[in-house]
């Protein structure tokens, strides 16, 4: 099985950065947001680990 990446090197280190960014956020947030921007950042904190 081939592994390939979609992701290249920006995208990766932007899509951490926007991540951290939403995650750190969340906390400051209320209601429905605070969920969705916590788990928004990490996924896109986990899609730049993994390469997808």
């Amino acid at each position: 099985m081939v592994i390939t990446n979609n992701v290249v090197r920006g995208e990766r280190i932007l899509r951490v950065i926007l991540g951290v960014m939403l995650i750190l956020f969340g906390f400051f947030l209320a209601g429905f947001w605070k969920p969705l921007s916590i788990v928004v950042g990490g996924l896109l904190v986990l899609t730049a680990i993994v390469g997808y």
